[in-house]
């Protein structure tokens, strides 16, 4: 058990020396707590070196000597251009740096497998640049991870639709106006009825039927949604409104 330990310190050792994939962790060995710190271990889905308080398992013990007999693979692995990163093997995806994955543009991440897709993690989800890159790539757990910032950013109204139901509020007034019936439609009745009032309120109301809204949605419309709305539309939910849009038209 003690050559054991020690030899859990010694891998933690070369990798506090490699540097390689290790964020913030402290090289002292005893926790703020007290607690003796026996190694390190690489967690997948934060892409960092963490502290461990007891024995390593066998499968930390691996990843340790990967990282310690392989640096030289990892550094190839964060210097391919976006080209060569479509012949990566999907287990080496998580290597990949921010900087490489953010790089990527709609032509080349497209072209990623499935497989190479789904082993992308949740750093580097946070860092794929939406306003080039569909959303719709990603999986509906990948998408969770997506930023506010990156929902702010897409510019493919038809996209709109794959943000999950949670993160819609982050979606912009302007954004909201620029959708078109044949996108507003697409949404899940759970997207629609999460929407805020200043969304609803951008809805433009000449190009999108807006029957789909509850009531309490629509009766937060704007005078001028409800009087310049088009009178198909409107035929389909003046009955659903206050006396007072009724009024309007």
């Amino acid at each position: 058990m003690r050559k054991e330990r020690h030899l859990h310190l010694l891998l933690a050792f070369f990798i506090l020396l490699i540097g390689f994939g290790c964020q913030g962790f402290a090289a002292d060995p005893y926790s703020d707590d007290g607690r003796t710190i026996t190694g390190y271990y690489y967690d997948p889905d934060q892409g960092v070196m963490l502290p461990r308080y007891d024995d390593l398992s066998p499968t930390e013990v691996e990843q340790y000597l990967w990282y310690v007999k392989n640096t030289d693979t990892a550094t190839w692995i964060r210097n391919l251009k976006s080209k060569q990163i479509l012949s990566l093997d999907p287990g080496y995806i998580p290597v990949l740096s921010t900087d490489q994955i953010s790089a990527l543009k709609e032509g080349k991440f497209k072209k990623l497998s499935q497989e190479q897709r789904d082993a992308l993690g949740p750093w580097q989800i946070e860092v794929i640049n939406t306003k080039s890159v569909k959303i719709s790539h990603l999986t509906q757990a990948q998408r969770e991870h997506l930023t506010s910032s990156q929902i702010q950013a897409i510019t493919k109204k038809g996209q709109l639709r794959h943000v999950p139901v949670e993160k819609i509020p982050s979606i912009t007034v302007a954004q909201v106006a620029s959708l078109r019936n044949n996108h507003f439609k697409k949404f899940s009745v759970e997207q629609k009825a999460v929407l805020t009032t200043d969304q609803v309120q951008a809805i433009n109301t000449v190009l999108v039927n807006v029957k789909t809204l509850s009531d309490d949605q629509l009766h937060t419309l704007t005078d001028d949604q409800v009087t310049n709305m088009k009178q198909k539309f409107y035929n389909r939910v003046k009955d659903r409104l206050t006396p007072e849009q009724q009024s309007l038209r």
